[in-house]
């Protein structure tokens, strides 16, 4: 029989410092029943021997996914630190020990698993969960020219603003989101701002500090909250330090804030030179991808963290700041990041951080590092089955099974729920200009904890492909298409607030068939099945009669029931 568990995530999760969520993945139909004793690795018995006082709890099958049953059980840490092992027995009633050396008959012969001191992590913050991020992309939202076609490219600029961003406030809390994500301000030589060359003055195009100053408290007046792009990986090769390493060499005072390979070429190659080709042969210092323009900071040295860290204490400060997310933070030393959240929690001690990671978030999340990440596979899992229709259903819901698997719910509500933003096509191209396939999969995400985003246009049919073309100015018009999406929007943020106020005791994904797919969610006394459609052409949905509809279109319904 196959069995997986091992001290690290996501087999053993913790969400607070006292209390630890073990996980044991085993072959499906394997164990009837399941459970962990646990004990202080000191706590002995009376007597000779030294044997361990022993607690058990019950495990309890979680989800399916592959050919494993997902079991899980919680158990209390108070002195920080644990001995344990595992008790299963099948549908025969034979009884199987499992261990840090594998399975046994004798619980004598097990081999406990052990933590010998848990310090925990800073506690995530407790307002998480229920917000609906609105991403602006600052340059194409308001306060450019009224007339005129705009094509985005990699270079222009249209003109919005800071001040255009805080007159369209009234737009936001009307549409039912709770905050507003902004791609990078500072100031930068390009349209997109994530090569910063100074990260303490607001880049002059989009305003002032005074007008971020001045939005920031506007928006916190309305009750929405401010989450910025923090790009600490990379600057700009126009940044003055860099410069400085450029005329001077060796000479430089920050010859070390850069990883620099041949100070020589740096300082006599022009940077013309340094194509994409060249910096992949033999790049004289170490870039973001292979864009000299971007040179990559030095993060693991302590006067760049002070420096770029000391940046972002002095924002947080000022706007009262209501989160972070950090930009390429795989690619960012693991002290830097530990250190950044050490320092902006001490400002701002419910400050939300949430890192791009395209993977997993379990490694990145029970580290210190971040307290949710850009939930990537969740997008492709839904985008795949939803928007573009290229995955079935049992896939869908292998992967949402998955997801369900690797994080606690306490780590789901810190999670960025999106199907859309700027690094990627617009939702409604994706699904092939198909509108249904976009309401259906933003029904979904409405339904889950976490904190959505929901990029600028998308909720006013905005299309567009990769980048720099998912990055148009925002339409404002009043075409039927684009109303029809904002009305649809309204009303799932409104839906989406009453039912999260309710906590997610339960959630299932099952495939009907290859088309079709039932989400199962329970919150207090109330059942919800939102059933979803896939593939090349709608399928009928399933009804409930003894249910109440919410939702209803071609691609999904959501029914709602007392329990």
């Amino acid at each position: 029989m196959k069995w997986i568990h091992s001290v690290q995530a996501p087999w053993l999760l913790s969400d607070r410092p006292d209390a630890f969520t073990l996980r044991c993945w085993a072959e499906l139909g394997a164990f009837a029943s399941m459970r962990v004793y646990y004990s202080d690795p000191y706590d002995y018995m009376p007597g000779p021997g030294k044997q361990l006082n022993w607690a058990a709890a019950e495990m309890a099958p979680l989800v399916e996914t592959g050919d494993y049953a997902v079991w899980t059980g919680e158990v209390p840490v108070p002195t920080r630190k644990l001995a344990y092992h595992f008790r299963a027995e099948d549908g025969a009633g034979r009884v199987f020990w499992l261990g840090r050396k594998g399975m046994t008959d004798r619980q004598s012969e097990t081999d406990n698993f052990r933590i010998g001191y848990h310090f925990g992590e800073d506690r995530l913050p407790a307002w998480t969960g229920k917000s609906v991020w609105y991403q602006i992309f600052p340059d194409r939202f308001f306060g450019g020219p009224e007339t005129g076609d705009f094509v985005p490219t990699t270079k222009n600029v249209w003109g919005g603003t800071l001040e255009g961003i805080r007159q369209r406030i009234p737009y936001l809390r009307e549409l039912g989101v709770t905050g507003v994500y902004l791609n990078p301000v500072f100031s930068s030589p390009s349209n997109h701002r994530y090569d910063t060359l100074d990260y303490t003055q607001v880049d002059a195009r989009l305003g002032t500090n005074e007008d971020l100053i001045r939005m920031a408290e506007e928006l916190h007046r309305n009750g929405l909250r401010l989450m910025l792009d923090g790009v600490f990986n990379h600057a700009s090769d126009r940044h003055p330090f860099f410069q400085d390493v450029k005329a001077r060499g060796d000479g430089s005072p920050y010859r070390h804030w850069f990883l620099i390979h041949d100070v020589q070429a740096l300082t006599a190659e022009p940077a013309e030179a340094l194509t994409p080709e060249r910096m992949k042969k033999a790049p004289p210092y170490e870039c973001f991808a292979y864009a000299a323009c971007m040179p990559k900071w030095n993060t693991d040295f302590p006067a760049v963290q002070d420096y770029l860290i000391g940046a972002a204490e002095q924002w947080t400060r000022v706007l009262n700041l209501d989160a972070w997310r950090l930009d390429v933070p795989d690619e960012v030393s693991p002290a830097f990041l530990r250190a950044f959240r050490r320092r902006i929690r001490a400002i701002q001690p419910e400050c939300l951080i949430i890192g791009e990671i395209w993977t997993d978030p379990t490694g990145w999340t029970q580290t210190g590092l971040f307290d949710g990440t850009m939930d990537y596979p969740l997008y492709d899992a839904v985008s795949r089955f939803l928007l573009k229709g290229d995955a079935d259903a049992f896939a869908f819901c292998e992967a949402m099974n998955r997801r369900e698997g690797l994080m606690t719910q306490s780590m789901q509500r810190n999670q960025m729920l999106f199907i859309g933003n700027h690094d990627l096509p617009r939702c409604l191209t994706l699904a092939g200009g198909d509108a249904e396939r976009v309401r259906a999969a933003w029904a979904l995400l409405c339904l889950m904890d976490g904190e959505m985003n929901l990029y600028y246009g998308d909720e006013r049919a905005m299309r567009g492909g990769e980048d720099p073309a998912n990055r148009g100015v925002m339409r404002w018009d009043g075409q039927d298409a684009a109303l029809e999406m904002e009305r649809f929007t309204r009303e799932t943020l409104a839906l989406r607030a009453r039912l999260l106020s309710t906590g997610l005791t339960d959630i299932r994904f099952e495939a009907l068939s290859l088309h079709t797919a039932r989400v199962r969610l329970i919150r207090g006394h109330t059942e919800y099945a939102l059933f979803l459609t896939g593939g090349r052409k709608a399928h009928p949905l399933p009804e409930l009669p003894e249910a109440r509809l919410l939702l209803d279109g071609e691609r999904f319904a959501l029914w709602e029931k007392s329990v």
